[in-house]
């Protein structure tokens, strides 16, 4: 119960709301040292935070890194964990084909892992790869329709494919979804 509200307040996708994911995720750990998704959803929690600036990377990112690195100990199956560990080779060690491998190996491992796809298409798009990153991005929406994070990226990505015209009406979709999401407006601004 303690993992699924952990994951209710996830899919927030704010702060705050993050930071009571964490909370959650914590005391699924408590109460059940031996289950191992509470601790790749955390870690990804911790990388978001990093990512918001909300914690000093130098403490965000190697928090992702520990937590997914003892759900691997635990189960080393699970593409979240490997996920989480893109995003920070990806955003904290700058270790380009760690992050690939780890994105690659995550989408072996559970090929219908939305965020799997979506962390493979912004190292795509860091790689200046847009179509590749086009077609993943697309893919993590067709397999979580309603995941509003993902919907904005197929927006972002848009812009930075230089097509602002079709970010915009992508953005403007996810802000009909929830006029409150303040990753759309960010987004929506830059196009």
């Amino acid at each position: 119960e303690a993992y699924l509200k952990g994951l209710f307040f996830f899919d927030k996708f704010s702060e705050s709301r993050i930071r009571t994911s964490i909370q959650y995720f914590q005391q699924a750990i408590d109460k059940e040292p031996t289950y191992a998704p509470p601790y790749a959803r955390m870690a990804r929690a911790y990388g978001l935070l990093g990512n918001f600036n909300s914690i000093r990377p130098d403490e965000a990112y190697p928090k992702e890194k520990d937590a997914a690195l003892r759900e691997l100990e635990i189960d080393g199956g699970l593409a979240e964990a490997r996920t989480a560990l893109g995003w920070a080779k990806l955003f904290y060690d700058r270790d380009w084909d760690g992050a690939r491998w780890e994105f690659e190996r995550a989408i072996e491992l559970n090929p219908n892992l939305a965020i799997a796809h979506q962390g493979y298409a912004v190292y795509l798009v860091s790689m200046g790869l847009f179509d590749r990153a086009q077609a993943e991005i697309l893919e993590a929406q067709r397999l979580d329709p309603v995941n509003l994070n993902i919907k904005c990226d197929v927006g972002w990505f848009l812009f930075f494919a230089r097509r602002t015209d079709e970010s915009i009406v992508r953005l403007k979709e996810v802000l009909a979804m929830d006029p409150n999401y303040s990753i759309a407006h960010v987004f929506l601004a830059q196009a």
